[in-house]
């Protein structure tokens, strides 16, 4: 259609009448553009060219231009010829997850108002009408079926997992690393779709080792058998956690393991200072974290032990190997073991024993789908005390019960209270 062809005419109602003409642009297309529904934030990122968009597969990310939009209602323009079901928004400190959503009227993409030349006014397009020409015309651009609702990603460390576990330290190479194995950090970055502060964060959070600017995993029972040999080496050296001689701990196992592995395993367990402090300690010494000591013991105690500890004697064990002779609160725990009820081993005898378990939150899927799933898989009854450490990772306390009220069933707890001791269970 032509530029000057009126698609429709408005006449807005107020003290003044005015007529507004809407007409299609000579580039109109229906194919050209892919509308985002984007927050003032990613809006602005996405115009600076500072964020890009990917297909859920392959998880490379490729660059998307921002072509136009609504800042008043956050809606951003994004060229695509063929736009995917599913995209990961990535920026320099975090990533979007969106869906492609269709919408029940075709949405017209227009541009800024062109207001009319009141000295040389266009002829009106409908002739037989009384009334004046339109006094401004929007020209439509384009127009889209369907919008992508970008929702903040919940960092979701699967693909780095699985990239990592591919070349992990494992047993055989213990006293010995190889520096050529692994990823450098560019490598990574092409094959996991996340952004680059959340890949720093994801490798620093899953304990992954560098060695000679290459990235790799350790596997679970080479990090525990390395954790548990230090933990006992500070037992046996009366080390005090905020003074850890490194060198020495070295210096004790390097017969065991490679040197590399030792520190890095104690730089996992280090006490992290605080914005604008100095670390807790000198050149020669290392602070420890107790609470990091205190779970790596016990993850060290209930690893392979599929069917757990009895409470009392997992509570020995636990606090009697801990260095400096600290005396760790079981709060400390909170995602990483649970309590849970465990049946006779001849199903004719109605018997069940409590027994501690290793059930770390940072293993659980981060779909919240799936990791109620999960949850109530591993234990049909939670209390909100309970739960709560593993969902603490999906915002705040509304958002949480917002979680329970969808995933789970909320009942009271045993005194008929209706507090942090109600009791939830799958729907």
């Amino acid at each position: 259609m032509e530029e000057t062809t009126a698609l429709h005419e408005v006449v807005q109602r107020g003290p003044k009448r005015r007529r507004v003409g809407v007409g299609f642009d000579g580039s109109f297309s229906r194919q050209r553009y892919q509308l985002c529904r984007a927050t003032p934030e990613v809006l602005a990122a996405l115009r600076a060219g500072q964020l890009c968009y990917a297909a859920s597969e392959p998880v490379a990310a490729a660059p998307a231009t921002a072509t136009g939009g609504n800042s008043d209602k956050g809606a951003a323009a994004i060229s695509s010829a063929a736009g995917p079901t599913s995209v990961r928004i990535c920026g320099a400190d975090r990533s979007y997850r969106a869906a492609l959503r269709d919408t029940s009227n075709q949405l017209l993409l227009v541009a800024p108002a062109v207001i009319e030349d009141k000295e040389n006014p266009k002829p009106n397009p409908n002739p037989n009408s009384q009334d004046e020409s339109p006094s401004s015309t929007f020209l439509v651009r384009g127009s889209v079926g369907s919008v992508i609702d970008p929702e903040k990603d919940l960092g979701d460390l699967s693909d780095l997992k699985k990239l990592m576990a591919s070349v992990e330290v494992t047993e055989g190479e213990a006293a010995a690393l190889d520096e050529a194995r692994g990823f450098d950090f560019a490598a990574v970055a092409e094959r996991v779709a996340l952004s680059a502060g959340e890949l720093r964060k994801g490798l620093e959070r899953l304990g992954c080792l560098e060695l000679g600017g290459r990235w790799r995993g350790i596997a679970a029972r080479v990090y525990h058998d390395v954790a548990k040999a230090v933990i006992t080496d500070l037992v046996a050296s009366d080390f005090l956690l905020h003074a850890v001689d490194v060198d020495a701990v070295c210096s004790h196992l390097e017969e065991d393991f490679d040197v590399r592995l030792v520190r890095h395993v104690c730089h996992t367990l280090r006490l992290e200072a605080k914005d604008g402090e100095a670390p807790a300690c000198d050149s020669l010494t290392s602070a420890l974290c107790p609470r990091k000591t205190a779970r790596a013991r016990a993850a060290v105690l209930l690893h392979g032990r599929a069917g757990g500890m009895d409470p009392e004697r997992f509570q020995h064990a636990w606090c009697d190997a801990l260095p400096g002779k600290s005396e760790p609160e079981p709060e400390c725990l909170e995602g990483l073991v649970v309590e849970v009820e465990i049946p006779h081993e001849d199903p004719s005898i109605e018997v069940t024993y409590k027994r501690v378990v290793l059930f770390d939150e940072a293993e659980l899927p981060k779909e919240p789908k799936a990791r109620f799933g999960a949850l109530f898989k591993r234990k049909s009854l939670w209390t909100r005390t309970e739960i709560s450490p593993y969902l603490a990772g999906y915002g705040a306390e509304t958002a949480v019960l917002k979680l329970l009220a969808k995933h789970a069933k909320k009942l009271k707890g045993l005194d008929g209270s209706d507090g942090d001791e109600a009791r939830y269970c799958a729907r």
